[in-house]
């Protein structure tokens, strides 16, 4: 939902995309199957990382 109104309906296997989260949240993610579950687990990425295409975040 997203300001009172449903973004997606259905199985949570096939409307939980990270271009969903982005719609429904405003947040970055990454969607990857729960380990133990197998059902969607929605994994943020912090606003310091620039996701899995750029180079490793470092420390100051």
């Amino acid at each position: 939902m997203r300001s009172g109104a449903a973004v997606a309906a259905g199985d949570t296997s096939e409307i939980v995309t990270e271009e969903l989260v982005t719609t429904a949240f405003g947040i970055r993610a990454r969607v990857v199957p729960d380990p133990v579950s197998c059902a969607p687990m929605v994994v943020p990425i912090g606003r310091y990382h620039g996701g899995a295409d750029s180079e490793p975040a470092v420390a100051p």
